[in-house]
């Protein structure tokens, strides 16, 4: 049997157990590498399917975990302390590999640009974007399955701002995570934008195969060797019924003008419908 990225579970098993030692022989800032890529967002877009399908990948080691936050919310614990969740040279150059980490923070984070610009002025990032108003409200019921959200759909919406202030960019801004242009501006000014992989996420769902092959020709491995099949998928999560239809309409009222400047930014229409009526989750 093989598994997905062409591994026998044998040779899974050894570099597993190769991984393990390497690290736990390795001292911080010694030995172990800076990533080669960023996933970087957004929150509810796709990116932790993106992460696992590259972590399958016969020459991609993931990070010992997928969201570090060094870029945001770690930058003070330090570089060396960052580079430990990485492998070491020795393992990459055993198997010819690349590594990476995905902190959905990122592109939210206003500080998180000029960070990994003086960290990693060369890594490769990928942005995924999904429809703004689909995306902040699967942000909603996420937080209301954890239990850190009790209010309301439409309540919530209205308290972000003030919760905002209060709090800073925390998991409770749902409509701010959103902001994809002024987001995508602060790295332009500060990246080459060739550094940058924008995605609409609505592509992902409907062909995962195709955009992960994009994926794996921008950060520099071979699609070929990706042997799985991939099933067509979406992100859900929540009852579209549930959701009142002026949430819909208010949400898409507010993001208008912003989806606008980011069409414009990019070059491209994202194809992101109006939400006369509720979409599907």
């Amino acid at each position: 049997m093989k598994l997905p990225g062409g591994w026998s579970p044998p040779a899974r098993a050894l570099r597993l157990i190769a991984t393990s030692g390497a690290r736990a022989l390795g001292r911080p800032g010694l030995g172990h590498i800076l990533p080669d890529f960023l996933l970087i967002g957004a929150m509810k877009a796709g990116t932790s399917f993106v992460f696992a399908s590259l972590a399958a990948h016969p020459h991609i080691i993931r990070s010992r975990r997928r969201e570090i936050h060094f870029f945001g919310s770690r930058f003070s614990r330090g570089v060396p302390w960052y580079r430990t969740h990485f492998p070491t040279g020795l393992e990459m150059r055993r198997y010819q590999a690349i590594t990476g980490e995905g902190s959905t923070s990122y592109l939210a984070n206003p500080d998180s640009p000029a960070r990994i610009r003086s960290v990693l002025p060369e890594v490769k990032m990928i942005a995924l974007l999904r429809d703004p108003v689909d995306r902040a409200i699967s942000n909603y019921f996420h937080e209301q399955r954890t239990g850190r959200e009790t209010l309301p759909i439409a309540e919530a919406f209205r308290a972000e701002e003030s919760r905002r202030v209060e709090m800073g960019l925390g998991h409770l801004s749902y409509r701010t995570r959103g902001l994809y242009a002024e987001q995508l501006e602060r790295y332009y000014t500060l990246f080459p934008r060739e550094q940058i992989l924008v995605l609409r996420s609505e592509t992902l769902f409907a062909e995962p195969a195709k955009v992960m092959a994009q994926v794996c020709r921008f950060i520099g491995v071979d699609s070929a060797l990706d042997t799985r099949e991939y099933e067509p998928r979406n992100v859900g999560g929540y009852d579209p019924a549930k959701v009142p239809v002026e949430v819909y309409e208010a949400l898409t009222a507010f993001y208008a003008p912003h989806n606008e400047r980011l069409y414009s930014l990019l070059g491209r229409d994202m194809k992101w419908r109006p939400h006369a009526l509720s979409p599907s989750p």
